[in-house]
Formats: C-alpha cells, sequence, structure tokens
C-alpha cells in the first residue's frame, strides 16, 4: 500500500487527496508574504525548467481546496511552530556564544592571575634587601649635622598590598597575605603586622638617638 503525503500541518480531511496534501505543503513552505499567486508561478517556473507537473494550475483551483481544507488554520499553526522553532535554535545558539565567551573570560582571568602571581612573587623576592632603607636627613641647616636613620621601603609594601587586592578581585575573594613562623603571645602574625611592628621598633630606635644626640650637643 503507498504510503500517504504527511501534512506539514493539521489533519487530514477524509475527502482530502495526496495532490491536495501537495499544494498545501507548497503554501505553507513559502512563508509569510505567501500567496496562491505566488505558487501558481512558482510552479510554473519548475514545469518550464524540468516538466514538474503541478496539482493545479488554476487560481480559483487552490482557492476551493484552502477553503474546504482550512489553509487559513494550517498557515497560522505552521508559522507558530516555525517561529517556536526558529526561537528555539537562536536561543540554543545565544546560549552557545554565551558560553564560548565565558570560556574566554576564563581563559583571560587566569591569564592575569598568572601574571599577578609572577609580579608578586618578583616584588616579595625583593623584600629581604630592600625591606629597610637607609636613608638621612640634615639637621640645622646646610652646616648642620647629618642625621643618619633607617625606614621601611613603603612603597614596596604598597605595590604589594595593591596586588594582593587585585588577586583578591580576580579570585572573587579576600586574599590574605602569607603567614609566617613569627609569633607574638602564641598569636601568628601576618606579614604586614610584621612590617608594622619592624617600623615601630626602628622609629623607637632612631628617635632614641635623636634624643641622644641632642643630649649631647646641649
Amino acid at each position: 500500500m503507498k504510503n500517504k503525503i504527511e501534512l506539514l500541518s493539521g489533519k487530514r480531511f477524509p475527502k482530502e487527496r495526496d495532490n491536495h496534501i501537495i499544494a498545501c505543503n507548497a503554501y505553507l513552505r513559502m512563508g509569510p508574504g505567501r500567496s496562491m499567486t505566488k505558487l501558481l508561478k512558482h510552479w510554473d517556473d519548475r514545469g518550464t525548467k524540468g516538466g514538474y507537473k503541478p496539482p493545479t494550475k488554476t487560481k480559483k483551483t487552490l482557492g476551493h481546496w484552502s477553503s474546504n481544507f482550512d489553509w487559513a488554520g494550517r498557515k497560522k499553526e505552521y508559522d507558530a511552530r516555525i517561529e517556536d522553532e526558529e526561537n528555539a535554535a537562536l536561543d540554543e545558539a545565544n546560549q552557545r556564544a554565551r558560553e564560548r565567551v565565558l570560556r574566554v573570560g576564563a581563559a583571560l582571568d587566569y591569564k592575569r592571575i598568572e601574571r599577578l602571581a609572577k609580579l608578586l612573587d618578583r616584588l616579595e623576592s625583593m623584600l629581604d634587601e630592600y625591606l629597610i632603607m637607609e636613608d638621612a636627613k640634615q639637621l640645622g641647616g646646610h652646616l648642620g649635622e647629618r642625621y643618619d636613620f633607617e625606614r621601611y621601603n613603603s612603597s614596596l609594601i604598597s605595590d604589594i598590598r595593591g596586588i594582593y587586592d587585585d588577586l583578591a578581585k580576580e579570585t572573587g575573594g579576600r586574599v590574605r597575605m602569607v603567614e609566617t613562623d613569627v609569633t607574638t603571645d602564641g598569636d601568628k602574625l601576618e606579614f604586614i603586622d610584621i612590617v608594622a611592628a619592624i617600623q615601630t621598633a626602628r622609629e623607637e630606635v632612631n628617635q632614641e638617638k635623636k634624643d641622644h644626640d641632642d643630649d649631647r650637643r646641649k
């Protein structure tokens, strides 16, 4: 038994034959802007080029088929389904595009974090040599006494802290500075706490030295 041609939309009517279905499907496939006049021209072009025999050659016959077999209802249902399918395909394409952007973004984030980490390692390697800086002041004008003292490298510490803040932003959280084994009353100190303690101690020593030198000059 020969298989019946399937409708693109709607259900077959009892008296609807295959040539009626072929005509309806061709009409539906034309999409928005379709018309019976355009359908007949399309069939005429196919017949001229390849000997195609259309289901009918008259607009009047198409009009009867359209009325008898609810082409208007089928058209509405078909167009709505095609639009839903196109929207779903577009949503899927947009989702794939977003995923590609996120993957690229993640790679870029990783590269930025990697560069920041390398820069941080380089700056921290300079701490042993450049944490404490020698400085001097001239007391009493250009003929006065030179006063030598030490200070900690605040610009280097500031740069290191800035990189820690940048890493925290890139990783979505606050990055704590590396802890050391130095303890005070059993509590572990963070690096920045140690720097502050060293600075305080240095300032106290320098102040004592200054006071001592002032007493000698009196």
